[in-house]
């Protein structure tokens, strides 16, 4: 007996549970970004969740810099998603006060790229 009403009440649980998933994912309308991350392979799902644009950014920094060079970052807020989410990607490079390149994301001056700080030289994305 006990053995059925805990069958029963488990029963009642799942079923309870499916539906404040499922109805939370149809109400927020997360089930077209769930629906296209499963479609996508793991570069397609960096671009997705990072954003396209910051994405294209963050591999113009990785391939232009080499892992044991500093950086900083200017117009990604700081600590925000995607600062945090810049630092993991740009790792083993470090983030510093002092850099040997300044990594600029949609500044007003110098527009979207990466600035050697030992040549002066500063190359846009494309």
């Amino acid at each position: 007996m006990n053995k059925k009403i805990f069958h029963i009440l488990l029963t009642i649980w799942i079923i309870l549970w499916i539906n404040f998933i499922v109805r939370d994912l149809l109400k927020r309308g997360d089930l077209q970004d769930y629906r296209a991350l499963v479609t996508k392979d793991a570069e397609g799902k960096h671009a997705h969740t990072y954003g396209e644009q910051f994405y294209k950014f963050l591999k113009f920094i990785k391939r232009e810099i080499r892992e044991n060079k500093s950086y900083k970052l200017v117009g990604v807020e700081n600590l925000s998603l995607a600062h945090r989410r810049a630092v993991y990607f740009l790792y083993p490079a470090l983030e510093k006060e002092s850099p040997d390149y300044v990594a600029y994301y949609n500044d007003r001056r110098r527009g979207t790229g990466l600035l050697s700080v030992n040549t002066g030289r500063f190359h846009g994305i494309d």
